[in-house]
């Protein structure tokens, strides 16, 4: 049974590759391995189904198991191998677990010539995307472990050169800018509404709802100020977290202005962009530390345990923000470190991390570090 395909030519083993049973998978090829090679009306082998219909579990045990290494570089009646089928579905973990595979071939040509790296290629989307996008993953991460184009022309490549009519062209580029034009708007809009919310927040912790209240008395002799200000670290650095989600949320609700408005030309909305969803997402930070330290000032006094516990707790939120970006970097770093090496992984995966680590939280350095700058400055001023 094992070895009689149904009416569409699939054997067992595909099938249990397509529903992704891996345990059914592991049984066939021990009892008859002569299954691992075994093809489908297509010329696909079960590692090209699991590919082709998310057998994720499947995948990564081909790609573990040594007896699999004879089907790692098959090709179907396309020419197309399970690596290329994993790159045209942009199935970025399946083309990881291939990828750690040293059997499997980075530069094979399909039928029409194309590699891997082509067809990623082809698959980036024109326009103004998220970076962190799929398709543009699995293009640089197949750049990063040596995988080349073939000497197809570019444009072919990257499918411009259908109709090669200048007019058809043109009229594409129009309704390109046009929708780049209607995306960025509604963009800017949604992330409008995060940078007024805690630019409002901020500034209203700022001078009404400030931890540890105001100093009674006459205001020539203090009264009105804070009560907290100058004397305890942790509430000066609450105010300049406070002030710096303020800045940093104001000056990207500005930035949202230009790039949301059409008479502005797009590569000019594109930059305004980028740089608010920077300030957003750094203000963002700067908030989460500014309740943190505005919870902490008010608990630590009558309950220093509970203050603890939500200073704790609070960065969750900037974990959850990270997590998916983290994920799918350390996702394409094993394929870097199975081809490329031990010294060029960690090379790549150091500065990675550090660059992101630089840019999502460099307002704990500010903030700390400007309170504590601050409060050596009072406390000479108050010895001299």
């Amino acid at each position: 049974m094992a070895y009689q395909p149904d009416n569409e030519g699939l054997f067992p083993v595909h099938v249990a590759a397509i529903t992704n049973q891996t345990v059914a998978v592991h049984i066939l090829l021990t009892e008859r391995p002569g299954c691992v090679g075994l093809r489908d009306g297509r010329g696909r082998t079960f590692l090209h189904a699991a590919v082709q219909h998310e057998g994720s579990s499947v995948v990564r045990y081909a790609c573990q198991r040594p007896e699999c290494a004879s089907i790692m570089n098959v090709q179907d009646e396309d020419g197309n191998t399970a690596l290329r089928l994993a790159v045209v579905a942009e199935k970025l973990r399946m083309l990881c677990n291939l990828l750690t595979n040293r059997e499997v071939c980075l530069n094979l040509r399909n039928n029409k010539g194309q590699t891997a790296l082509d067809l990623a290629m082809g698959n980036i989307r024109e326009g103004f995307f998220y970076g962190r996008n799929r398709d543009k993953l699995i293009y640089s991460t197949l750049a990063r472990v040596g995988a080349k184009h073939s000497s197809c022309r570019g444009d072919k490549l990257s499918g411009k050169q259908d109709s090669g009519a200048e007019a058809a062209g043109q009229a594409a580029a129009g309704e390109l800018h046009r929708e780049e034009s209607a995306k960025l708007t509604d963009a800017s809009r949604t992330l409008a509404v995060g940078s007024v919310l805690i630019a409002t927040m901020t500034f209203s912790a700022t001078f009404t709802r400030l931890p540890g209240g105001l100093r009674p008395g006459d205001p020539a002799a203090g009264g009105g100020a804070p009560g907290l200000a100058g004397r305890w670290w942790f509430f000066d650095a609450f105010v300049v977290a406070s002030a710096l989600a303020f800045i940093l949320s104001s000056s990207a609700t500005v930035g949202l202005m230009y790039s949301g408005i059409a008479m502005v030309e797009l590569p000019i909305r594109r930059k305004h962009f980028l740089v608010s969803f920077f300030f957003v997402s750094s203000s963002v930070t700067c908030l989460t530390i500014a309740f943190a330290l505005g919870v902490y000032v008010v608990l630590a006094p009558v309950a220093r345990g509970t203050a603890v516990a939500v200073c704790v707790v609070s960065p969750l939120l900037l974990i959850y923000r990270n997590a998916e970006s983290l994920q799918k970097l350390f996702a394409v770093s094993g394929p870097l470190y199975a081809r490329m090496g031990f010294w060029v992984w960690l090379r790549w995966s150091g500065g990675a991390i550090s660059l992101r680590l630089l840019k999502k939280f460099w307002p704990f350095v500010v903030i700390f570090g400007l309170a504590g700058h601050l409060r050596n400055q009072q406390q000479q001023q108050e010895r001299g």
